[in-house]
C-alpha cells in the first residue's frame, strides 16, 4: 500500500501569529532528516515563512526551523531565473499556482510564473537534487541564492559547475556557538558564466567574481548553457567541506533524481507502515497518515558519518566535531508526553539513541539541556528530559548502568544546583523550591515550575531505584509530592504562594496568569501525572476528582489576559472550540479526557476523545486545534485514535478510551505486532463495553509497555449507550498501593 497518497503536506498550514491552525509549513524531507525543505511564500518573516493563501513565492527554503515561535538556523533559499535583470530584494516574488505545486514528503516541484521557470527537488537525508527548467529561448538562466542574515560565503568552480560555501545565520543567536557554520557543496550540470553571475555583499553589487564573503548575502548565478534543463545535487554539513562532499557522494553520488525520488518513497511508506488502520473513512486516512508524517519529522538528525563509517557530530554544546550520534531541535516539554512515547513503541532504537546523544551533550557542556535548539535555551517551565529518560529506563530501552549513571548524575545536578545561566539548564528557583517545597510566586509560572520539578523528582526515583540507590530514590520520591503545598482546598485547583507561604491575595481562577504556563488555574491544576490518586484523595477522593473534571468541561471556555495585557493565540483558540476549559490547543491539556479512566470510569475518557479526534482534526489546511509543536499534536492524535495514552510516561503505562478505527496493527521497534480491534464499531458506537487482551477480558483501565513489547491482541466490544462501569484497577500513583 502507498501510504503517501495519504499525506498532505499543507496540513497546519493556515495559521498567523494571532490563531495558529498548526504552525506547520510543508516539509519535504526524509524521515528526522538533517535537511528539510518548503516553499518559502513569505522570506521578510522571521516567523512563519509559508501561507497557502499566499500567491507568491520567493523559493525553495532549506530550513530547520522546529517552530516559528524559535525561528531558523542554516537556511538558504533557491529560485531559479530568467532574463538579464538582476532584482536582489527578496521580496520581490514570483507568483506561482498552489493547486498545480507538488508538495510530497519525497518532491516539491513548483513554477516561477514571473520567470516562466520550474524547480524540482527531492530530499535526502543532508542534502537535495533535482532540475531547474528555464524557457526554451536563449534569455539568461539563472539561479537566485538568499544567503539569509548573517555572514556567509560562496566559492565559484566555473567550468565545473560547483559552487560551495557556508552560511552562519542563526535566528537563535543564543542556541548555537559562536563558530557556527553550515557548509554547503551544490554541483550543477552546467558550467557556470562568471563575468553574468552578479551579487549583493555586504550592500554592494559585486559582477564577475569567482568568492564572495559578506553579510546577507545573495547570488544570482548564470549558467553558461543552451540547454533548458540543469540538473543539480547539494548537500551540506555542520563540519567542513569535505564532510558536506561526502554526505553528497554518500547519499547522492551517481543515482537519478527518479532513482531517489523511489529510495525516498520506500523510506516513507516503511515509516508510515509500522502503523496500520483499518477504517472506511478517506478523510481519516488522509488526517492519520498527514499525523503519522508530522511525527516523523523531528527531532532532526544532526550526525554525520564518516568515509569509514563513524558517526560524528558538530557539538551545539562547545562547537567542537566529537564521536557519537546526536539529534537536535526538540522541546522536550512537548514532546515527552506523546511523540516520545509513541517512538518507545515503534522505534526504540532510535529513542535509545536519542538519549545516548544527550548524555553527550551533558559531557560536552556540564548540563543536561531544557531545550534543544539546537542548543540549549531557555524555554519552558520545568527540566522535562527528566521524563524522556526515565521512560527509557523503565522500559528497558537504556540498560547500560554508565549510562543510566550519567542520566542521574546530570538530573541530580539540576534538581539540587542552581544554574548561573538558564539558558544552559537547570531548574530556575531550585534553591527556594528545596527550601520551601514550592516554587514561589516571585518566579514566572510558579505553578508549573513546581508540578514540572515534583514530576522530575519522581523521575530521578525512577533512575535511581534501576540502579538501586535506595537512599535517593526515597529521597525524590518524598520530592515528589511537592504538589500538595500549592493544593488549594476551597477551590481544589492549584494556587501559588509566596515565600512566606503567604497565598496571592489577586488570584483569578479564569485568568492566564504570571504563574501559569499558557493557561489559568483550570488547564494547569491537573499535571500531577504521576500521583493522581495522591492527588483526588486531596480533593476527598475520585468521585470529587471526577466531579472537577466534570466543571472543567463544562464551563464556557472564558479566559482573562492578565499580565500579557493582550489575547494570545491559544486564548483564541481554546475559546473558539466547545470543550469548555479544556484547551486541546495546548499541552497542559493533552492528559484532561483521559483522567476519567485513569480514575477508573472510562466512560467520559471515550465520549471525549472520539469528540477531539472527529471534531478537532483534519488534513486539510485548517488541520490542527493549535501549535503542532515537531509531533507532539499530531501524536496525540495517532495515539487517541488507537484508543490509549501514555499518561504518566516514566511508568511504562497506557490510560484507555476506546479505538476510532476499526483495526490497527503497530509494528514495533521490538519485532511483535500490537493488535487493536474494534467489535461492533461504528460512528456512534464510542464506548467500550468489554476490553480483552489476548482474549482474555481485562479489568483495569490501562496496559503496559511490557505487554505491547511481547505482542498482544487488544480487542473493545463497543456499545453506542454509556457502561456506567467502574475499574477498581486504575494506573500507577507513587502512594497508592500496586
Amino acid at each position: 500500500m502507498n501510504y503517501l497518497q495519504y499525506v498532505n503536506l499543507l496540513i497546519g498550514t493556515n495559521s498567523v501569529k494571532s490563531y495558529s491552525n498548526g504552525n506547520t509549513t510543508p516539509i519535504a524531507a526524509m524521515p528526522f532528516g538533517m535537511n528539510t525543505f518548503t516553499v518559502e511564500t513569505r522570506c521578510d518573516s522571521d516567523f512563519l515563512f509559508f501561507n497557502p493563501q499566499d500567491h507568491h513565492t520567493t523559493g525553495i527554503r532549506l530550513t530547520h526551523q522546529l517552530s516559528p515561535w524559535l525561528g531558523d538556523y542554516g537556511a538558504m533559499t533557491f529560485m531559479p531565473t530568467s532574463g538579464d535583470t538582476v532584482d536582489f530584494n527578496p521580496t520581490v516574488a514570483s507568483g506561482f499556482v498552489r493547486e498545480k505545486t507538488v508538495f510530497k514528503p519525497n518532491r516539491l516541484k513548483i513554477e516561477f510564473l514571473r520567470y516562466q521557470t520550474e524547480m524540482e527537488l527531492v530530499p535526502t537525508m543532508r542534502g537535495a537534487a533535482g532540475s531547474l527548467i528555464f524557457p526554451k529561448n536563449n534569455t539568461e538562466k539563472r539561479l537566485f541564492i538568499n544567503l539569509q542574515k548573517g555572514v556567509s560565503e560562496l566559492k565559484i568552480d566555473a567550468e565545473n559547475g560547483i559552487i560551495k560555501g557556508f552560511v552562519t545565520n542563526k535566528i537563535l543567536n543564543h542556541a548555537l556557538p559562536q563558530n557556527f557554520k553550515e557548509f554547503f557543496i551544490i554541483k550543477f550540470g552546467s558550467k557556470i558564466n562568471i563575468q553574468k553571475t552578479v551579487a549583493l555583499c555586504n550592500d554592494k553589487v559585486e559582477q564577475g567574481k569567482a568568492e564572495f564573503l559578506g553579510d546577507d548575502l545573495r547570488v544570482s548565478l548564470c549558467f553558461n548553457t543552451e540547454k533548458a534543463e540543469v540538473n543539480y545535487s547539494l548537500a551540506t554539513s555542520y563540519i567542513s567541506y569535505e564532510q558536506a562532499n561526502q554526505n553528497l557522494n554518500a547519499e547522492i553520488g551517481k543515482k537519478s533524481v527518479e532513482e531517489l525520488y523511489n529510495e525516498g518513497e520506500k523510506i516513507w511508506n516503511e515509516r508510515l507502515s509500522k502503523i496500520e488502520i483499518e477504517t472506511d473513512d478517506e478523510e481519516q486516512l488522509r488526517t492519520f497518515y498527514s499525523c503519522m508524517w508530522r511525527a516523523n519529522l523531528f527531532p532532526h538528525t544532526f550526525y554525520e558519518t564518516t568515509k569509514t563509517g563513524e558517526k560524528i557530530h558538530y557539538s551545539p554544546a562547545n562547537g567542537e566535531v566529537l564521536s557519537g550520534p546526536f539529534y537536535a531541535d526538540m522541546g522536550f516539554w512537548d514532546v515527552y508526553r506523546t511523540a516520545f512515547p509513541l517512538m518507545t513503541i515503534i522505534d526504540p532504537e532510535m529513542y535509545k539513541e536519542i538519549c545516548l546523544g544527550l548524555i553527550d551533550f551533558y559531557k560536552e557542556s556540564g548540563w543536561l539541556p531544557r531545550f534543544s535548539a539546537p542548543g540549549p535555551i531557555s524555554c519552558m517551565p520545568g527540566t522535562a528530559i527528566d521524563m524522556v529518560f526515565a521512560d527509557a529506563a523503565k522500559k528497558g530501552i537504556v540498560t547500560d548502568e554508565n549510562i543510566l549513571s550519567l542520566m542521574l548524575e546530570g538530573m541530580l545536578k539540576h534538581a539540587t544546583t542552581p544554574c548561573d545561566d538558564p539558558k544552559l539548564g537547570g531548574r530556575d528557583g531550585i534553591a527556594d523550591y528545596i527550601k520551601l517545597g514550592f516554587v514561589p510566586l516571585e518566579y514566572r509560572e510558579s505553578v508549573n515550575k513546581t508540578l514540572d520539578y515534583a514530576y522530575g523528582d519522581f523521575c530521578i526515583s525512577i533512575i535511581a531505584d534501576a540502579l538501586g540507590k535506595e537512599d535517593i530514590a526515597k529521597e525524590f520520591k518524598d520530592r515528589a509530592l511537592n504538589y500538595k503545598n500549592i493544593f488549594d482546598a476551597e477551590t481544589n485547583l492549584l494556587k501559588t504562594r509566596d515565600k512566606n507561604g503567604n497565598p496571592r491575595l489577586d488570584w483569578k481562577e479564569f485568568e492566564w496568569s504570571f504563574d501559569y504556563t499558557e493557561g489559568s488555574a483550570w488547564q494547569n491544576s491537573f499535571s500531577v501525572f504521576h500521583d493522581m490518586a495522591g492527588h483526588a484523595s486531596l480533593m476527598g477522593g475520585k468521585a470529587e476528582m471526577i466531579k472537577m473534571i466534570d466543571k472543567l468541561f463544562a464551563l464556557p471556555p472564558i479566559f482573562e489576559v492578565g499580565y500579557r495585557g493582550k489575547e494570545i493565540h491559544e486564548m483564541t483558540e481554546m475559546a473558539s472550540v466547545d470543550f469548555g476549559q479544556c484547551a486541546l490547543s495546548n499541552q497542559p491539556s493533552f492528559h484532561i479526557p483521559y483522567i476519567y479512566s485513569y480514575m477508573g470510569e472510562p466512560d467520559k475518557t471515550c465520549y471525549q476523545v472520539r469528540r477531539a479526534v472527529k471534531e478537532l482534526f483534519n488534513s486539510g489546511i485548517n488541520g490542527y486545534p493549535g501549535d503542532e509543536d515537531t509531533g507532539s499534536m499530531a501524536a496525540w492524535y495517532i495515539l487517541s485514535t488507537l484508543g490509549f495514552y501514555p499518561f504518566t510516561p516514566a511508568t511504562g503505562e497506557y490510560v484507555l478510551a476506546a479505538p476510532s478505527v476499526k483495526k490497527a496493527i503497530i509494528h514495533t521497534g521490538y519485532g511483535n505486532n500490537f493488535i487493536i480491534e474494534a467489535e461492533n464499531f461504528g460512528k456512534d458506537n464510542i464506548y467500550a463495553a468489554k476490553i480483552t487482551e489476548n482474549g482474555s477480558e481485562i479489568d483495569r483501565t490501562y496496559i503496559t509497555h511490557r505487554s505491547i513489547k511481547e505482542g498482544m491482541t487488544l480487542k473493545f466490544t463497543l456499545t453506542n449507550e454509556p457502561t456506567g462501569k467502574a475499574y477498581n484497577k486504575t494506573p500507577f500513583s507513587i502512594g497508592k498501593k500496586q
